[in-house]
């Protein structure tokens, strides 16, 4: 195969790098590394590597990733939770936090346009943080601003980023209500998650993760 995908792309052979198949991306820069991607693109440059690669870090996440038994589900409720890659961004750093923690994250799509008061004790009963991100106009306010009630009356971990902190503002005039001995509400108008890294976890996301480990 790799001698008709040299013939094919009129590439040496030796520069021909698959993408194989793996069980999380996650794992894709141990397999490149398996192929001598790093010597290959260094030698091309004339360079000379000036440390050994280590990818231990990855081997960790990977292992983390693929293997680890303990969890905890994460509700994301918004109205564009129907369209996988919508919050693509968000679901990745929630990985990351999960990682920081050595933790499987369990995400639980909710749409909030269809969230009504009277269930969302039942879709809710299970999940041990939530997180309502960004997003624009009134459609599916109130599935959110009711969410963000359950979590501060409850005392789950919440987080929300943007539109979500603004919903959480909501909440509050609305019921005139302090939050006591809450053990994480956070909103935020910025996104953290532009920020995350699967190495390097933004603090905001290891520390929701971890409020929502301890509220289990």
């Amino acid at each position: 195969m790799l001698i008709l995908k040299s013939l094919f792309c009129n590439v040496d052979i030796k520069n021909v790098i698959e993408t194989v198949d793996v069980k999380t991306i996650y794992e894709a820069p141990i397999s490149f590394f398996n192929q001598k991607l790093d010597i290959q693109v260094l030698n091309y440059f004339k360079l000379k590597s000036k440390k050994p690669a280590n990818l231990n870090p990855w081997k960790k996440i990977t292992k983390i990733t693929l293997n680890t038994k303990r969890h905890v589900n994460i509700a994301i409720i918004g109205k564009y939770v129907e369209l996988k890659d919508a919050y693509k961004s968000l679901d990745e750093a929630l990985i990351h936090g999960g990682i920081s923690n050595n933790l499987k994250v369990n995400l639980v799509r909710i749409d909030s346009e269809k969230l009504k008061v009277s269930e969302i004790k039942n879709k809710l009963k299970n999940v041990s943080g939530i997180l309502i991100p960004g997003g624009f106009g009134k459609r599916g306010t109130e599935g959110k601003i009711e969410a963000i009630r359950y979590a501060r009356i409850n005392k789950i971990p919440f987080l929300g980023i943007c539109y979500g902190m603004q919903m959480a503002i909501i909440e509050f005039a609305r019921n005139q209500l302090k939050i006591k001995n809450h053990p994480w509400f956070i909103g935020v108008q910025f996104h953290p998650e532009f920020k995350s890294r699967p190495l390097n976890p933004h603090p905001l996301f290891s520390s929701f993760i971890k409020a929502a480990k301890n509220h289990r």
